[in-house]
C-alpha cells in the first residue's frame, strides 16, 4: 500500500543505471554473500531476493541468467565459510576439528575460489553482453575462451601445486 519497496527500488535502479554491468552483478554477489549471514536457508533467500533483484536486473539490462547464476554461486560459496551452515560444523564436529582451525587451514583456497568465481561471473556477463554468436560462442570468439580456460588451468595447478604439496 505505502510503495515503500516500489520507491528503495527505483532509487537503486537511479544510482545503478549507466554503470558497468559487471559492477551491477559485483554489488549483487556482494548482497547475497551479506545476507547468507543473517539467512541460512538458500529457499528464503531467494523467495526473499529474487522478487528485489530480478527487476532490477532486468531494467539495468543484465541477463535474469546471469543473476541466477550470481546467486547460485554466491549461496554455494557461503555454505563452506560461515559457521551459519549446520552441515559445516556437524561435519567439522565429526571430525573433531575447531572452526577456528578449519578456516586458518582453507583461507587459502577460499580466497582462490572467490577469486575464481569472480572471474567466472566476468565471463559470464561478458557473454550475456555478446549476444551476436560465432558457431556457437559469443562475439568475442573461440581464441578468448580458449585463453580464459588455459588460465584457469594454470591457476588451479599453480594453487595446488602451492598449497596442497607442501
Amino acid at each position: 500500500e505505502s510503495q515503500i519497496l516500489d520507491t528503495i527500488m527505483h532509487s537503486v535502479i537511479n544510482v545503478l543505471v549507466g554503470k558497468n554491468k559487471f559492477l551491477c552483478v559485483i554489488l549483487i554477489y556482494f548482497l547475497i554473500l551479506f545476507l547468507q549471514i543473517f539467512i541460512g536457508s538458500s529457499s528464503a533467500k531467494i523467495m526473499l531476493i529474487m522478487p528485489i533483484i530480478l527487476p532490477i536486473a532486468t531494467t539495468l539490462g543484465i541477463s535474469p541468467t546471469v543473476i541466477i547464476l550470481t546467486y547460485c554461486i554466491a549461496d554455494g560459496f557461503t555454505d563452506m565459510i560461515l559457521p551459519t551452515n549446520p552441515v559445516l560444523l556437524i561435519g567439522l564436529s565429526m571430525a573433531n576439528v575447531s572452526y577456528g582451525k578449519w578456516v586458518r587451514w582453507t583461507w587459502k583456497i577460499q580466497a582462490f575460489v572467490f577469486a575464481f568465481t569472480v572471474l567466472l561471473l566476468l565471463f559470464a556477463v561478458q557473454m550475456a553482453i555478446n549476444k551476436q554468436k560465432i558457431n556457437g560462442l559469443p562475439k568475442f570468439g573461440k581464441p578468448f575462451l580458449l585463453r580464459f580456460l588455459l588460465f584457469c588451468l594454470i591457476l588451479g595447478i599453480l594453487y595446488w601445486k602451492n598449497v596442497w604439496m607442501q
